[in-house]
């Protein structure tokens, strides 16, 4: 009877294990020191590129 619990309650077991594997990492690595934004934070505040002059509307043929 009690076999039956355990592929029951394995996602938790499993998810268990990466919460507290993610706590401890937190822990025990230090923090980042440097406050420079990374290169994917500042290619999203870049200005959309300028339309191409022949973007109209497209027609079907």
């Amino acid at each position: 009877m009690y076999v039956l619990l355990i592929p029951a309650l394995l996602p938790f077991l499993l998810l268990g294990t990466l919460i507290g594997l993610s706590w401890l990492e937190d822990r025990l690595l230090p923090a980042r020191t440097d406050q420079a934004p990374a290169p994917a934070d500042r290619a999203l505040r870049a200005e959309p590129a300028a339309p191409r002059p022949d973007a109209g509307p497209r027609r079907a043929a």
